[in-house]
């Protein structure tokens, strides 16, 4: 039995609720006059230019744009996108998952749409007789999601017809430490409670030469429906409280090296998962 959703998201400052935190030695302005609209660069053509002058439609969110507006995941990110459409099937678990750009898509072989962790692509074909769709990272610790309106195909293959997803990740400073943290709790009547929590951390080892970012995180978030039994005459039937409840975690690892014949080297690792009850 589904019961009403009346979600009362607490905003959490330093006591209870959501907040966020971001700390860095590098220099801050002094007064409001003296800061300067910084224009937000991308990487959608394999090299770093700025936003407004890359000659494709696309739409950039960097982390505290994503922080502001509460983006969690790819479902906010496509409510914020023109174009942009995503769905999750309640069949296979939450599994099953199906996203499009401009209306570009397939039920069936290649994606039409690439999903990109920095530059590798993790997008599956898609299979009618399965209930998997691609896997999306969960919004923490990234420098910014880039959506690129197709198509794709000369700088991202066949599975771009319809454009490609970039989360970009942070790359460790050689000069600069840095932290970022954020937490949130939240309630919806009738249901479960939802919080999150997670840290990243980037420190220069040794001075234009090693930095390393490690981050950790996790979400639970609260469900709102109950299953009652089909047979509900049998004393003996089951019942299931807020079986849509999901737990997601992420765990990276970055490392950045100079060197004087190939530049910086950055080597990545991580580690998400989702688990829908």
């Amino acid at each position: 039995m589904a019961r009403t959703k009346d979600s009362r998201r607490l905003a959490m400052a330093l006591i209870s609720g959501a907040g966020t935190l971001y700390a860095s030695n590098a220099a801050v302005a002094q007064s409001s006059g003296d800061d300067v609209l910084q224009e937000v660069v991308v990487t959608a053509t394999k090299q770093a230019e700025p936003l407004s002058k890359v000659p494709i439609s696309i739409a950039a969110f960097t982390a505290e744009t994503m922080d502001r507006q509460g983006v969690r995941s790819i479902q906010d990110i496509a409510s914020l996108t023109p174009g942009l459409t995503f769905s999750r099937d309640t069949f296979g678990g939450g599994t099953d998952t199906s996203i499009s750009i401009r209306g570009v898509r397939s039920d069936s072989g290649a994606a039409t749409t690439g999903i990109y962790i920095d530059d590798v692509p993790i997008q599956i074909r898609s299979n009618v007789q399965t209930s998997f769709g691609s896997s999306f990272p969960q919004v923490f610790d990234l420098e910014r999601i880039e959506v690129l309106r197709g198509p794709q195909g000369t700088l991202f293959g066949a599975g771009a017809q319809g454009g490609a997803v970039r989360f970009i990740t942070p790359t460790p400073s050689l000069t600069d430490s840095s932290l970022y943290a954020r937490t949130e709790i939240g309630s919806t009547e009738h249901g479960d409670i939802s919080y999150e929590g997670g840290a990243a951390v980037g420190v220069p080892l040794v001075d234009n030469v090693l930095g390393l970012r490690a981050s950790a995180w996790y979400r639970r978030e609260g469900g709102f429906v109950d299953r009652d039994p089909a047979n509900t005459g049998a004393p003996s039937g089951q019942s299931f409280d807020d079986v849509n409840s999901s737990n997601s975690t992420a765990a990276e690892f970055n490392q950045s090296r100079s060197s004087d014949e190939s530049g910086v080297l950055t080597m990545r690792s991580w580690m998400r998962a989702a688990d829908f009850c």
